[in-house]
């Protein structure tokens, strides 16, 4: 099983923004290259690696070196680039492990974390790390960060300002984020405990006020209304023992989740429901939506 989800108390939510604020999109862009961002959409690492340990002891290298690409740095070099909420904070945050404190000791992420942007936003979103960083195969409790399914959601929903929006398999929250760009009030469910963990660590980060409810397809919210759904259901169909996941299988025979929740979208329990379905790993090292 997966290591447990990261969390901050409310003074570490200040100092972890206050640290990270430099540490932008077009920041990690301006320091890798259009090359190695490239390289980094197919899963391939040491091109961004080698840059970014070219950076030195740069703080905008040191993050994106420990919690986009996986790679270990001092704990010198990070309490450098989190100089607010450092790294005993880090590590209590479930961000870093660390081992003793000699300046010298290796820290290694635990999460993954990168910069994430809206037209009008700046988000920090964090996932489980991925393969291409572990070198193992998945947890099957792991938490997806933002793919080419959440892109492709994102950039299909109407913004039109409505009353309440209802996230339904949130993952790490990034669709019920947007959703409070939009919306009076926004529920955000899920069957794993984790991905709801990561979603409250991402909304506290982002200063966004989120309705967070464990359960499946329709159970956390039954009798309500909303005006807008959306949704990046489980979708795999997974051959019996195949290793399976809690963020694409969902545990019904054949494609029973999404014919569920369109059959049920029609009940009148909401005005609008969108679905998407394919996934992708996660997109480079900062993405703007």
């Amino acid at each position: 099983m997966s290591s447990s989800a990261p969390s901050l108390e409310p003074d570490a939510v200040v100092a972890l923004r206050s640290d990270l604020a430099p540490w932008t999109v077009e920041a990690v862009s301006d320091l890798l290259g259009d090359r190695a961002v490239r390289a980094l959409d197919r899963e391939q690492l040491v091109p961004a690696r080698l840059i970014a340990r070219a950076g030195g002891d740069d703080p905008l290298a040191i993050l994106t070196r420990l919690f986009a690409l996986g790679d270990g740095v001092t704990r010198a070099q990070l309490a450098a680039a989190l100089p607010g909420l450092g790294v005993e904070g880090a590590a209590a945050s479930g961000l870093v492990a660390v081992s003793v404190s000699s300046d010298d000791d290796p820290v290694q992420a635990l999460v993954d974390l990168r910069p994430y942007e809206t037209e009008t936003d700046r988000w920090w979103l964090a996932s489980d790390r991925g393969e291409a960083v572990t070198g193992r195969q998945l947890d099957g409790d792991h938490v997806l960060g933002v793919g080419g399914a959440s892109l492709t959601l994102a950039s299909i929903t109407m913004r039109t300002p409505v009353g309440r929006v209802l996230d339904l398999g949130t993952g790490c929250g990034v669709q019920a984020l947007h959703a409070s760009l939009h919306a009076g009030s926004v529920v955000a469910t899920d069957t794993s405990a984790r991905a709801l963990a990561f979603t409250a660590f991402n909304a506290a980060l982002a200063g966004v006020p989120l309705d967070l409810r464990l359960g499946s397809l329709l159970d956390p919210v039954a009798g309500e209304q909303f005006d807008l759904v959306v949704s990046n259901p489980p979708f795999v169909i997974t051959p019996l023992g195949a290793p399976s996941f809690e963020y694409r299988d969902g545990g019904l025979a054949g494609d029973g989740i999404v014919g569920s929740l369109i059959s049920r979208s029609t009940h009148g329990w909401c005005s609008a429901t969108l679905l998407t379905r394919p996934n992708m790993p996660n997109c480079g090292c900062a993405t703007r939506a």
